[in-house]
């Protein structure tokens, strides 16, 4: 691998490292008020894969839920139930480009 690669390899892991972080918040404030139970805001993949390999505490709280996802979870849960214009601002930014957006992040 060359130096090259390797730097923007590390600057992508940075940028989607930060990226989770702001969106895991987003969803955190958002789901506590649109649902009372978080996990119907979550694809039942996710709450499975989850589950699959958390410990059973993580499970209880959303925060602590979110943090055993991974980027492409996060997508996937801002889009679930085609909520995505609850969580960002289509006008500006839609759910089309978004998704697209984060898989052309996610690849590199």
């Amino acid at each position: 691998m060359t130096s090259s690669s390797s730097r923007r390899r590390d600057i992508c892991y940075t940028i989607i490292s930060r990226f989770e972080q702001a969106l895991r918040k987003l969803i955190v404030n958002k789901v506590e008020i649109l649902y009372g139970n978080f996990k119907a805001a979550i694809p039942e993949g996710i709450i499975q894969k989850v589950a699959d390999r958390a410990e059973t505490y993580k499970l209880k709280s959303l925060p602590d839920f979110l943090e055993e996802t991974d980027f492409p979870d996060l997508k996937e849960i801002l889009v679930y139930k085609k909520l995505y214009r609850y969580y960002l601002a289509p006008d500006i930014l839609s759910q089309t480009e978004f998704v697209k957006m984060m898989d052309n992040l996610y690849i590199h």
